[in-house]
């Protein structure tokens, strides 16, 4: 179609051979820059691909879309135009969710309001996006060490404690929290830490329990043997008689 330049040629209707071309790559570069995304992508290399070609879609606005019409499907440019903005938007925030999450918390509102107008969302990241913006937004100061983190289940999380009426009525009301119901919160660094210690502390247990059993098979196998001497024993004597 390109080679053909602005033609108009028959395809069961007339159409411009350079409108197809042109919507011909649009679709071609919406298939190679949304395939295997998902709501946790982030390749930052793909941000730049879905807003040109957001910007692409919205050249078609008001445009005789041939090519899908040629398909039988339905497209409306300006809102799939949206949605890849809002697609950019999450897998933008997720890779700066690590690095910056007060940035990160912008593009997910912006992501969220993109998906809204699109107002088609086949995978729910509206809802997914606006729950990442949230999480993101949480604040909170470790019971542990005492700094302030920001980003549920990035930058700290919930660990679960007993924690008494006294522990809740002296340091409940605290702000930012330390503390939610029946969990404790912990930054990235102190909970990983205990995850170690307690990944260490189990590792030698097993490993202490395992050479016990090896210890108890090797008794047993030592008992079986010495039985087995016994029986092949009493039997040559009996044999003889």
């Amino acid at each position: 179609m390109t080679q053909m330049g602005d033609t108009q040629i028959q395809v069961g209707f007339t159409a411009s051979s350079a409108a197809i071309a042109q919507q011909a790559q649009v679709m071609n570069e919406d298939i190679l820059a949304t395939s295997a995304l998902n709501s946790d992508s982030h390749d930052a290399s793909r941000v730049g691909a879905l807003k040109n070609l957001a910007q692409k879609y919205l050249e078609l606005t008001g445009e005789d879309l041939v090519v899908w019409k040629l398909m039988k499907a339905e497209i409306d440019p300006q809102r799939r135009a949206y949605y890849l903005l809002g697609l950019a938007g999450l897998v933008e925030a997720n890779g700066i969710l690590e690095s910056d999450p007060r940035k990160a918390v912008s593009l997910l509102s912006e992501s969220a309001t993109h998906f809204e107008m699109a107002g088609v969302d086949p995978m729910n990241l509206r809802a997914i996006a606006k729950a990442k913006r949230d999480n993101a937004s949480m604040v909170a100061r470790c019971w542990f060490c005492g700094r302030e983190a920001q980003g549920l289940g990035t930058h700290f999380e919930l660990l679960p404690a007993v924690v008494s009426n006294y522990t809740k009525e002296k340091y409940g009301s605290e702000v930012p929290q330390s503390l939610d119901g029946a969990h404790v919160v912990a930054c990235e660094s102190c909970s990983s830490s205990i995850r170690m210690v307690a990944d260490a502390f189990a590792r030698m247990y097993y490993e202490k329990a395992l050479n016990e059993m090896h210890d108890i098979a090797s008794r047993l196998d030592a008992r079986i043997t010495s039985l087995q001497h016994e029986v092949n024993s009493l039997k040559g004597r009996v044999a003889l008689r």
